[in-house]
């Protein structure tokens, strides 16, 4: 699905000197080798343009100020995020934004903070209302597990039903509570009034059969307890699955992928293939291409832009030119469903919040655009509900990316700074990779009269970050094309979320599943993107329109033979009209095109840009739960359409909301 948002002016600053250090090949597993690696190195540069990432020291000064002016409780404050807020027009000062949680009281803040030369100052501050949730971090998901695992409910319970007296042999999959049910919704707040509301985490439970520590892949061994957990009061408020008795065997059969168990593989194979592919040399021996430039400023091919690192987002990109016209204002991936479809509880509550899109130079056109109509509007993109982006942060799921791993090539790795619970800024080392790729022909024609061949490669800038999600692997590759397009590509590896089948099913064929392995039922579930597109194409006063493909009507003077078909464009001049949905069988895309009467010089048209959904792979349908019955079809009513295009507002950047938790 799309969204698009306008993005306010900013201004630009000088450029800084290079800024990478060159070092040594590295060898992994006799894959790649790559001549040379660049790196961001180990000290950010000073922060002096508005779309530079926070510093460490900027990360410091904003949490220091933020404990100084909630001094009355900073004992209890837990730092949900530390980020530099997204710059209007008339700011011209750098200001972070802070989300803090108070754990005594159970009560968030957002603050804003003006991180000036003399120091840090607090400028704002928003109090959420009770019961208002920010994203679980990290330390959440780790605290989660181990309330459960030292509950002495959860250690009955599984003691009595399977056995199991080891509770490191446990594993707990940390979900956020999707709420589906009155019974659900009673559980957020305690019976004591004076108790803070709770902020629950569900936990599916695994076990692990082999292995020491972590190793053993516990999503062969579903167990069917789920405890709910309170995080602020550190117990368990609920445990759902007692009700069935007996208590069904859990699968004890391995499938495992740790190098140190493969061997104990029940089904699988029992040790590495031995016909490995041949060594594989990557080299640029002149180089790369590219160029990166204050710290974050990337030149490539008439490409220019800034890379950018978000806590919720991860990986974004800002102030896109082509050819040294405006095309984007900012591009990120800003929040993802992922519904689970199987009616049975508890996994109606089975639902996270967190496509591959191209955004393509049109043929006939020199120029660039997203849509606006009469008054400008933004852009966001969704395909297919955990809401993991908001629910988790991408930025704080990230990956340190590792070359002949995750990367091939001559690379260029971007650091990011973050910060943990207690305010503190933490490097996150290699969390973007950006390399060259060749794709093969871009351009070939043969004159097949005397057999003279012209061919013209293709080479690709990629720009990549990788984020584990729980179970999953989410791979981002932003790829920015000789011939003026971008695509937006998305690959998901990792591991199934399982579980067994449920009451009354039968458990070789459950209905809403599918059996992986034996006695392992895997659920059938969406998963829905969302992507903000804050586009500017040739300049900020943008519009919009459909095209769709279709046949002509039989008309004696036009079309007598009935071989006639063409595009017929419609411009969306309101937010209704603008919401979309994709149809394939019409060839429909979205055409974002200059409204300040910049044209092409040879079409004579407004230049532009053509939005391409599904452009690999074949398409896939919008949200499929019930439209009215279903709280995820309210929560993710965003993934209910392919294309929505919004006025920006600094409080609607993300489609499920500020906060969807």
């Amino acid at each position: 699905m799309m969204f698009l948002s306008r993005f306010i002016n900013r201004s630009e600053l000088s450029k800084k000197s290079k800024y990478y250090d060159r070092v040594s090949t590295v060898f992994v597993n006799k894959v790649l080798t790559a001549r040379y690696v660049w790196s961001t190195g180990q000290q950010p540069t000073p922060a002096t343009h508005p779309l530079h990432n926070l510093t460490p020291a900027e990360i410091s000064a904003a949490s220091t100020a933020t404990k100084e002016h909630l001094s009355d409780s900073s004992s209890y404050l837990r730092f949900i995020a530390i980020t530099r807020k997204e710059p209007l027009a008339e700011d011209s000062t750098r200001n972070a934004e802070v989300i803090v949680l108070n754990s005594k009281s159970g009560l968030a803040s957002e603050l804003t903070i003006a991180l000036q030369a003399d120091g840090a100052k607090v400028t704002e501050q928003v109090d959420l209302s009770r019961g208002t949730q920010p994203m679980l971090r990290p330390e959440d998901c780790d605290l989660a597990e181990e309330i459960m695992k030292s509950s002495p409910e959860v250690q009955q319970a599984l003691q009595y039903r399977y056995g199991i007296t080891d509770m490191e042999k446990v594993a707990g999959d940390p979900w956020s509570v999707h709420l589906a049910s009155e019974d659900d919704y009673a559980l957020t707040e305690p019976d004591d009034p004076s108790l803070p509301p709770r902020r629950l985490v569900q936990t599916f439970l695994y076990q692990r059969v082999q292995g020491k520590d972590l190793e053993d892949n516990h999503y062969a061994h579903p167990i069917d307890l789920v405890p709910i957990v309170d995080l602020n009061t550190k117990t368990v408020v609920r445990i759902d699955g007692l009700e069935r008795e007996p208590a069904p065997n859990i699968p004890q059969l391995s499938a495992n992928y740790h190098r140190n168990l493969v061997k104990t593989n029940s089904y699988l194979p029992k040790q590495w293939r031995a016909d490995l592919p041949k060594r594989l040399d990557i080299t640029q021996s002149e180089g790369p291409s590219f160029r990166v430039t204050d710290s974050n400023m990337v030149q490539w091919q008439n490409w220019e832009f800034r890379v950018g690192f978000h806590y919720r987002e991860g990986l974004i990109i800002e102030d896109v030119t082509f050819d040294g016209r405006s095309v984007l204002k900012r591009g990120a991936l800003v929040e993802m469903s992922v519904p689970y479809g199987d009616p049975h509880p508890p996994y109606t509550r089975k639902c996270k919040f967190g496509c591959m899109v191209k955004l393509q130079k049109q043929h006939s056109f020199s120029g660039f655009g997203l849509f606006i109509e009469l008054k400008t509007l933004p852009y966001w993109l969704i395909y297919l509900g955990a809401l993991d982006v908001g629910d988790y942060g991408l930025g704080y799921c990230t990956n340190s990316l590792e070359l002949g791993c995750d990367c091939l090539g001559h690379i260029h790795y971007f650091d990011a700074y973050l910060n943990d619970v207690d305010g503190n800024p933490t490097l996150k080392k290699k969390a973007i990779c950006m390399h060259e790729e060749d794709t093969g022909v871009l351009w070939k024609h043969v004159e097949y009269r005397n057999g003279h061949s012209e061919t013209r490669r293709a080479r690709e800038l990629v720009i990549s970050s990788v984020y584990t999600v729980v179970n999953y692997e989410y791979l981002f590759y932003i790829r920015f094309k000789m011939d003026g397009s971008i695509d937006f590509e998305m690959k998901l590896t990792g591991e199934l979320s399982t579980n067994l089948t449920s009451v009354g099913e039968d458990p070789e064929n459950p209905t809403h599943g599918l059996i992986v392995a034996p006695g392992v039922n895997s659920q059938i579930h969406q998963h829905m993107f969302s992507a903000r597109l804050d586009m500017a194409v040739g300049s900020e006063k943008n519009s919009i329109s459909e095209v769709d493909v279709l046949p002509e009507p039989i008309c004696e003077k036009k079309n007598p033979y009935g071989n006639a078909f063409s595009p017929v464009e419609t411009v969306l001049q309101t937010e209704q009209e603008a919401i979309r949905v994709h149809d394939e069988s019409k060839a429909r895309c979205w055409k974002i095109f200059n409204a300040e009467g910049l044209l092409n010089p040879i079409s004579k048209k407004p230049v532009a840009y053509k939005l391409l959904p599904h452009t690999k792979g074949m398409s896939m349908p919008n949200l499929l739960t019930h439209p009215e019955v279903s709280t995820v079809s309210t929560k993710s009513a965003f993934a209910t359409k392919s294309l929505w295009v919004t006025p920006y507002h600094p409080k609607e950047r993300y489609p499920a909301g500020e906060y969807p938790t």
